[in-house]
């Protein structure tokens, strides 16, 4: 086996050889790298030892692909499914080695495929698919108990970041994508959702073992959104009440995501002059 004198990195090699396998395009020169530094045994070509991944390695992104999202899988059928997965496949490289987390840029490439033009809920309902999926692989924390919580003054208060389980999560859509979801176990021709007018936001969380999804008013699903991206709570109030007037039950939603175990803690970011 002849070996060029400077050899080509590990990531270089990686690269290549996904590349092969997953038959995208690989220029001449990083197809001879995987072939000359490939250790088979004598008298096996190279090319035929690597033939035995290209089939087998997409079959099984496939099929992870169709256990992260069953409901975009069931709704557009199998052929179809497996046809939108072949094509992000051969378009987006896929950075982790968990199979859990392969689909994670799904839900953009639908968004920006030909399938979107005739089905323009699926990229959202894929989002929420992703969400599901990383709320059951989570890591779950001890909840931030009512006595924990701390702050003397009111400009602690608005200056304070909530910290919230890993699982916790919010998808809001123009389309009822938790009425979609729901239908994954529905036969298709059984399936009738009116998409007509039907915006839906969504809370994730995990309980135990098990992951909901939740419909909750948009403008709770609005601030909860703000506040999982790390707003302090005195500006992700102010622009929810500047957006829906003053009069909002954010004391009963702090209470109720306390009950539900959904903050794990909280910084009370720096004041000004301090």
């Amino acid at each position: 086996m002849h070996q060029p004198h400077n050899p080509p990195s590990l990531s270089d090699l990686q690269h290549a050889l996904a590349a092969a396998i997953l038959r995208r395009g690989v220029d001449t020169t990083r197809a001879r790298e995987v072939s000359d530094w490939m250790a088979v045994p004598a008298r096996i070509d190279p090319g035929s030892r690597l033939a035995v991944y290209t089939e087998g390695y997409p079959a099984r992104l496939l099929e992870a692909l169709r256990e992260t999202f069953p409901a975009v899988a069931h709704l557009i059928g199998a052929s179809t499914f497996a046809a939108l997965v072949a094509r992000f496949i051969r378009a987006v490289e896929i950075h982790s080695s968990n199979l859990n987390r392969c689909g994670e840029s799904l839900p953009h490439f639908i968004r920006e495929d030909a399938i979107s033009e005739s089905l323009p809920f699926l990229a959202d309902l894929a989002t929420l698919e992703c969400a599901v999926q990383r709320a059951f692989h989570a890591y779950e924390q001890p909840a931030l108990l009512a006595h924990q919580f701390e702050v003397a003054t009111l400009a602690e208060w608005e200056a304070t970041v909530l910290q919230f389980q890993p699982s916790v999560a919010v998808v809001h859509s123009p389309w009822p994508t938790l009425d979609l979801w729901r239908a994954r176990d529905t036969p298709r021709d059984e399936i009738d959702i009116d998409l007509n007018d039907r915006a839906q936001s969504v809370v994730v969380e995990r309980r135990g073992l098990d992951v909901h999804c939740t419909a909750i008013d948009h403008v709770e699903a609005n601030l909860l959104a703000k506040l999982l991206a790390g707003a302090p709570l005195g500006e992700a109030i102010h622009g929810i009440a500047t957006e829906n007037g003053a009069d909002i039950p954010v004391g009963d939603w702090f209470s109720a995501w306390m009950r539900s175990q959904w903050i794990v803690g909280y910084a009370v970011s720096p004041l000004p002059g301090t």
